[in-house]
């Protein structure tokens, strides 16, 4: 009984470090998301305000002309 118990035991501890393990590459992957996802964002917002600089100069030089 003694033995079943010190198997289980040892078991336990190597399911509790293969999931402290699991849980670091989850936390891992996750800031690697947070920072892919926040590099998006920014390029999109870069390109929207890209366009909408070339609109509006666009726009100026449409109505900077005489008619």
């Amino acid at each position: 009984m003694n033995n079943d118990k010190t198997a289980m035991e040892q078991e336990m501890e190597s399911l509790k470090k293969e999931n402290d393990a699991l849980k670091e590459t989850v936390r891992i992957y996750q800031n690697h998301l947070e920072k892919v996802i926040e590099h998006q964002v920014v390029e999109n917002y870069r390109s929207v305000v890209r366009k909408n600089r070339e609109t509006d100069n666009t726009v100026s030089l449409v109505t900077s002309q005489p008619l």
